[in-house]
């Protein structure tokens, strides 16, 4: 699987008529000039978490995360079938001490960028925090208890280029993993039937993927953005409108802010990077999804879809 270079995953989308307003329960509120989105998509501030919710799993599968992050801590989802450190499939999944997810670019349980390469595999990171950030606006320090995000690599720390060959098989780990959510901000225009079958499996066991519809501006289906798994999100500016980069076409379900998105970098537990593109749209319409969800637990996902759009 192919996916341009750097801005990471380059992709396609329509021209976006709807723009996501999440949860319009809260006025506006004053933000810093770096966090517009919060205030475009108007988070509801002091939700309750009830004593026995259960956190949503969300699968980011990217280039890696950078789990030292301060963004991210206690955040990062721990598989609770796996012993740490005793070099044993405990699980019996096929992936030994996959204790934070696993690296399908190096085949191993390291899912953190390599350090020497740190500003190259930034974008796993950039977009975990936004999904962070905005539960913490909702949810305060109990933002924990809300979501929790399982790191899927499927970038070798070797890779000459951003492309995400084994990016299918981090879907498929998400699936089998128990993940409720699977984020994939990238895209490719043709799908082979073996990936098909991975996304068919996606819809049958009703777990949604949130895909980014692209960063070229063209009309034309993007995938997994354009399988009926996915919601599909392009990008709009701070004036609401699409960005022109963002990719269109009758496939996309949806906009969200994707520019000028400032999150954490990959670089440092403590830095931040300004970025745009529908990677960062895609993480904002995931979170609203987890929040919306642990909102209202007894919707199904195609209802909490139509409710974004």
């Amino acid at each position: 699987m192919k996916v341009p270079p750097h801005p990471l995953f380059l992709m396609h989308s329509i021209p976006c008529l709807l723009t996501l307003t999440l949860l319009l329960l809260s006025p506006p509120t004053s933000y810093a000039e770096d966090s517009w989105y919060l205030q475009d998509i108007r988070i509801p501030g002091n939700l309750n978490v009830s004593p026995d919710t259960t956190p949503l799993t969300i699968a980011i599968v990217d280039d890696g995360i950078r789990l030292t992050h301060q963004t991210l801590q206690g955040f990062i989802w721990t598989n609770p079938r796996e012993i740490p450190g005793n070099r044993r499939d405990d699980d019996g999944n096929g992936h030994i001490d996959d204790i934070h997810g696993w690296d399908f670019g190096d085949n191993d349980p390291d899912v953190a960028a390599p350090s020497h390469r740190t500003a190259d595999f930034y974008h796993g990171t950039h977009i975990a925090s936004i999904i962070t950030r905005i539960a913490q606006e909702a949810y305060g320090k109990e933002a924990t208890k809300v979501l929790q995000i399982m790191p899927i690599k499927t970038l070798s720390d070797a890779s000459p280029t951003t492309y995400l060959k084994q990016a299918y098989s981090g879907i498929e780990y998400a699936l089998e993993n128990g993940a409720d959510i699977i984020l994939c901000a990238w895209g490719q225009n043709v799908i082979s039937p073996h990936d098909q079958a991975i996304l068919d499996k996606a819809l049958d066991l009703n777990i949604p993927i949130i895909a980014a519809s692209g960063n070229i501006p063209e009309e034309r289906e993007q995938f997994p953005a354009a399988h009926p798994a996915a919601i599909s999100v392009c990008a709009h500016d701070e004036l609401g409108q699409k960005t022109a980069t963002s990719t269109y076409g009758g496939f996309v379900d949806l906009s969200a802010p994707g520019e000028n998105i400032t999150a954490a970098s990959s670089t440092t537990d403590h830095s931040t990077e300004t970025h745009s593109g529908t990677s960062q749209a895609t993480a904002i319409v995931t979170a609203a999804l987890a929040i919306l969800k642990q909102q209202h637990p007894d919707h199904t996902w195609t209802q909490l879809k139509a409710a974004l759009i």
